[in-house]
């Protein structure tokens, strides 16, 4: 199986989790390192348009809603 680090951090990883697996660690900062991605990415959308990265996610969930529309009640079923 293939690290997602390089052997000095998994090193310090190991010696943090007392010698047992690194795994979780190494998954956990993959998903860290993702959302902040995204996050930065959502930030760069909104940049310049005078919009919150908030009201950029809300304008491109509206734009993909059907012709016909959905109710109120709908929407907390749209935003799962």
């Amino acid at each position: 199986m293939e690290s997602l680090f390089d052997p000095r951090v998994r090193s310090a990883m190991a010696q943090f989790t007392a010698g047992d697996d690194t795994l979780a660690l190494e998954g956990a900062g993959a998903v860290r390192s993702a959302f902040h991605a995204i996050e930065r990415l959502r930030a760069r959308g909104a940049e310049g348009r005078g919009l919150s990265a908030g009201a950029l996610d809300l304008l491109i969930r509206l734009s993909v809603i059907p012709d016909g529309g959905i109710s109120i009640g709908q929407w907390p079923r749209r935003l799962e």
